[in-house]
């Protein structure tokens, strides 16, 4: 694998912006090896200046390069991109080869690996990533497609690979582009501006997590799994203000195709953005089989009651489908129907998310708590799975004891949740059910939100591809810059008025459409991602809301100012 950063020796770089960069790209590449499925895969590596160089195992399947590396390195660089500035923004080409290579005293050699580099070191790379809507431009040579990704092994898709000749030096072959990492394609569509012309009829477009751009958000709060979380701490939970603020946050926002189905709540907040589902800006992720929802949906839901139905600890997948009011279907098909695209993950989300528990499940650094578990720290830390079975208590005497289960009952755990793992019919709700049955734990054992919130973080992670999404808890919303009391807060301070604890389609709506909101929106994220810093503070330091009171300041910001204040009954 070969890595480039983008316009490195660009002169609105200086030298400590580049070795930043440098460092940047190592950390970013190395935490995306580690999260692998595999011990050790990388054989050697070195810095080229402006990029660097891996060389992996023999024995490593290809295809984990495609399928966990390359979203992984993504994943990285999306989040730095985040809060750099534009001169420490990194975009990347990534050349993916395959060959015999000489094993010299001083290192590497051969003509495959002078290869490897020239795929991604010719203009055509350079001119893709220039145009493509993501950070990663992915280029493989035209051997390792014919013998990798042609196949269409695991989850690749060989249809999203476009050929196109390059000469650079003294070599003129053929490499295939990725499509599905931004780069434009015979079949690419263009996502519109405004809404469609005939938003609602004729067959839909079908569009994968791949054509989206960066700015997209999922709304995984909405499902009944998640939604049984958020019970345990809120006495409802807030849908619209979660749909409503990602839509202001986001320049395109997903949610399940079954969420609508399964709630009429979610329906009756859905119908009254219709626009915004009619205009492309709110999406339904589709599953299997159901690119066209007008025809498909009904046929779907079926297809995965009966799935889960195969599964002895898939009654209550099974219960959530089918134990519906009449008017489920109906609701959501006209929903589905309202928006001119059908969304499609593009890749197995089954395999995603099995890999990610699978992943999970691996032995890893022991946990050791002192004080009482219920009232410590434990429920504030990201634990994997196995960290949580392996959890164990020093009690004050100095004596240790397990909290959830002796090391043979583990071992029986994770045997059981990996058989269960190799079968389609997985899902969060069976995982939850195996680890109740192997660990005893019931839902008022103070242990079992945190294992709860763990297995969605992990469906989420793997389903979506890593697609920014909502945390699953008020508690830890309260630290992401997407929790939508941040954002009324804001928005309180700065038209001077009391919120009313929501935002209401219409205001909603309204804001979207003021050509400043962008830009709020992009203000609003970068200040809370400070002040979270300030929140995580122990004890805390002063107010961490103070901050808002300065965008008052901004002139530009006016008209959302008059907008709040009308909608929110200022008088003056």
């Amino acid at each position: 694998m070969t890595i480039d950063i983008e316009g490195f020796g660009s002169a609105t770089r200086t030298d400590p912006i580049r070795a930043g960069l440098r460092g940047t790209l190592d950390g970013l590449v190395a935490a995306a090896v580690g999260r692998m499925m595999h011990d050790d895969p990388v054989v050697a590596e070195g810095d080229t200046g402006d990029g660097k160089w891996l060389l992996f195992r023999s024995d490593l399947p290809k295809t984990s390069l495609l399928q966990e590396l390359v979203p992984a390195i993504e994943t990285g660089i999306r989040h730095h991109n985040r809060a750099a500035s534009t001169a420490a923004t990194l975009r990347l080409r990534v050349g993916v080869h395959h060959g015999e290579l000489t094993v010299e005293p001083n290192g590497y050699s051969g003509e495959q690996l002078n290869h490897a580099f020239r795929i991604i070191d010719n203009d055509v790379a350079r001119q893709a990533l220039k145009t493509a809507r993501k950070d990663v431009v992915v280029v493989v040579s035209d051997d390792f497609f014919q013998k990798v990704v042609k196949p269409g092994y695991g989850s690749l898709d060989p249809e999203t690979y476009s050929p196109v000749r390059v000469s650079v030096k003294e070599t003129t072959t053929l490499v295939w582009l990725d499509s599905a990492h931004g780069l434009p394609a015979p079949t690419q569509i263009d996502l519109p501006v405004g809404p469609p012309a005939a938003a609602g009829t004729g067959e839909p477009k079908v569009l994968t997590l791949h054509d989206l751009p960066p700015a997209t958000l999922y709304v995984g709060i909405t499902d009944i799994h998640n939604a049984a979380l958020y019970r345990r701490r809120s006495p409802e939970v807030p849908i619209e203000q979660h749909i409503e603020a990602a839509l202001l946050l986001a320049d395109k926002v997903v949610i399940h195709c079954a969420d609508p189905y399964r709630s009429a709540q979610v329906a009756t907040t859905l119908s009254g953005l219709l626009p915004c589902i009619s205009g492309g800006d709110l999406l339904f992720l589709l599953g299997e089989n159901t690119s066209n929802p007008r025809a498909h949906f009904r046929g779907y839901i079926d297809f995965k009651i009966q799935q889960y139905g195969k599964s002895e600890l898939g009654q209550h997948d099974v219960a959530s489908l089918s134990q519906v009011d009449p008017n489920a279907s109906d609701r959501a098909e006209m929903l589905l129907a309202a928006s001119p695209y059908a969304l499609i993950r593009g890749f197995s989300g089954a395999d995603g998310f099995n890999r990610a528990v699978r992943r999970d499940l691996q032995p890893a650094e022991p946990i050791t708590i002192c004080e009482h578990f219920a009232a410590s720290v434990v429920s504030q830390l990201a634990l994997t799975l196995r960290q949580l079975l392996d959890l164990a208590y020093r009690g004050p005497d100095g004596t240790y004891s397990r909290l959830v289960a002796e090391p043979v009952a583990v071992g029986r755990i994770q045997a059981d949740i990996n058989q269960l793992a190799g079968h389609n019919s997985f899902s969060r709700q069976i995982l939850m059910a195996a680890i109740r049955r192997g660990t005893g734990i019931d839902e008022s054992d103070p242990l079992y939100e945190t294992f709860e919130e763990r297995v969605s973080l992990l469906h989420l992670a793997g389903t979506t591809g890593g697609l920014p999404h909502l945390e699953v808890t008020s508690r830890r919303d309260r630290l992401s810059v997407y929790y939508y009391g941040h954002l009324l807060e804001h928005l309180s301070q700065l038209s001077e008025v009391p919120h009313p604890n929501r935002f209401g389609a219409e205001l909603v709506m309204e804001l979207r459409s003021l050509p400043i909101w962008r830009f709020f929106a992009s203000h609003h994220i970068r200040l809370v991602s400070h002040l979270i810093q300030h929140m995580r503070e122990e004890p805390p330091t002063g107010d961490p809301t103070r901050g808002y009171a300065w965008s008052r300041r901004i002139p530009e910001f006016e008209p959302i100012r008059a907008i709040v204040r009308r909608w929110w009954g200022a008088t003056t």
